[in-house]
């Protein structure tokens, strides 16, 4: 494949079709990672979190990947390093993201485990977010 577009610890980012992207995992993750990702952005994506939609898993190159729509713009990340003024706003949404996505872990974590998980919400302060499970 051609230059990735993003790399990080686990996956490197690639331009696929128009208006997707494939995130390619390296060798060393496990399919079962995989597949929990793919199922924590789909919750993330149904829940109304401006995420992208996430597509098939898919077998390039010898990588297992996911195909995501694209979205365009920079990443939090990329806007806190080069305005560093936008952190105060950035940095709870930023937070927030990664309390959502413990969250959905944790939900996953005792679903699988068979354990009675009653319905709870929560509320995410800053943005009006509600889950309801």
């Amino acid at each position: 494949m051609a230059n990735p577009i993003a790399a990080g610890r686990t996956a490197d980012v690639y331009s696929d079709r128009p208006g997707t992207v494939v995130k390619l995992f390296h060798s060393w993750v496990p399919e079962s990672d995989v597949e929990s990702e793919r199922r924590k952005a789909t919750i993330a994506h149904s829940m109304g979190i401006r995420t992208p939609a996430v597509g098939e898993i898919v077998r390039r190159d010898g990588r297992i990947g996911l195909v995501f729509e694209r979205a365009p713009g920079v990443t939090m990340l990329e806007k806190m390093r080069s305005e560093p003024d936008a952190i105060r706003t950035l940095a709870p949404q930023f937070a927030e993201l990664h309390l959502v996505q413990l969250f959905i872990s944790s939900y996953q974590y005792y679903r699988t485990a068979n354990r009675s998980l009653r319905s709870r919400t929560v509320n995410l302060q800053s943005n009006g977010l509600a889950v309801r499970l």
